[in-house]
C-alpha cells in the first residue's frame, strides 16, 4: 500500500505464518455532543489493520483506534513542535501506542506528543472503546 497516511507498518514470517500489520489515517466524522454539536465534524480516524496468512488459512482484522477531530489536528499544527506533515503524522502515531493504557484507565486521557499532549476521552463505537481526541495543548 502507498505510504501516504501510513503511521507504521510491520511484516514478518514466523512459524510458517505471514503476519502483516499497519496503522493508517483515514477520513472520518466525529461528533462531540458534550460540546453542544449536533452535526458531525470532519475528523481523522486512526485504524490498525492486521493480516495473518498460513495457506490455506487467511485472516484480516481492522480496528478503529482513535478519532481525531479537526479542532485537535489544527491545534497540533498550531501549537506542537515541528509543524510539517511528517511531525504531525509521528504525533498521531503516538495515539496508537497510547491507546491500550488510555482505554484501560477509562474516561478522560492525556497522551504526551510533540511538545504537548493530546486530550480527549474514551468512547464506545460499535462495542469497541476508542479514543475521541478533542484537542492538543502545548507544554
Amino acid at each position: 500500500m502507498p505510504s501516504l497516511s501510513r503511521l507504521s507498518a510491520a511484516a514478518g514470517f514466523v512459524d510458517g505464518k505471514l503476519k502483516l500489520g499497519e496503522t493508517r489515517c483515514a477520513a472520518s466524522r466525529l461528533r462531540f455532543t458534550a460540546w453542544g454539536g449536533s452535526e458531525p465534524e470532519p475528523a481523522i480516524a486512526i485504524l490498525m489493520t492486521a493480516v495473518f496468512s498460513q495457506p490455506p488459512h487467511f485472516a484480516y482484522e481492522q480496528s478503529l483506534i482513535a478519532d481525531v477531530g479537526l479542532h485537535a489536528l489544527a491545534r497540533r499544527y498550531e501549537r506542537g513542535e515541528g509543524r510539517d506533515d511528517d511531525a504531525v503524522l509521528r504525533d498521531l502515531a503516538v495515539l496508537a501506542h497510547g491507546h491500550a493504557a488510555a482505554v484501560a484507565a477509562g474516561g478522560e486521557f492525556q497522551i504526551p506528543a510533540g511538545g504537548g499532549r493530546w486530550i480527549g476521552s474514551t468512547t464506545l463505537v460499535k462495542d469497541t472503546l476508542v479514543l475521541a481526541v478533542r484537542t492538543f495543548v502545548s507544554g
